[in-house]
Formats: structure tokens, sequence, C-alpha cells
């Protein structure tokens, strides 16, 4: 993280989509986490709006990288799946 202030609040929605089953899809044997609906949850829980500058979104994937970075490195790996998360 460079110039970007971490956030608590997007951590803890990251967490939260993450543990939300819905996020999550079994493929060949495996369960993989569909970023795009965990990144969907925490736009839905702390923003930005639509319609927001493009600052603002700028920021949002500043955090939601740092946030999920985060995670992954507590957990110990990365989460399984074959979606990018940017």
């Amino acid at each position: 993280m460079t110039n970007t202030k971490f956030s608590a609040q997007m951590f803890d929605a990251v967490c939260k989509a993450v543990a939300n089953e819905e996020n999550w899809e079994y493929v060949n044997g495996t369960m993989e986490l569909k970023w795009s609906f965990v990144d969907a949850d925490v736009v839905a829980f702390c923003g930005p709006e639509v319609g927001d500058p493009r600052t603002e979104w700028a920021e949002h994937y500043n955090q939601f990288e740092a946030a999920c970075d985060a995670l992954e490195a507590a957990r110990g790996e990365v989460f399984p799946t074959k979606e990018n998360r940017n």
C-alpha cells in the first residue's frame, strides 16, 4: 500500500463478502471465490455510488486490493479462483 490510508470498514466488508456462501462456486471439484461478487457486495456495503468521481472509484479499488491482500496474507494463501480481482 503506497499512499492509501487503510480502511477498517473496507477490510470488514471484504471479510463479510468472502464469508458469504453466495460468492463461492463449486467448479471441477474445487470451491472457487467469485471476486466480482465479492466486489459487488463491498460496493453495496461501503460505496462508492454510481456517478461518483473516478477518484472515489480509484480509492475504492486501492482499498479493496489492500484489504484482499491483507486477508490472503492472514490466511497464508490466496483464495482459489479463476477471476482477477481487478
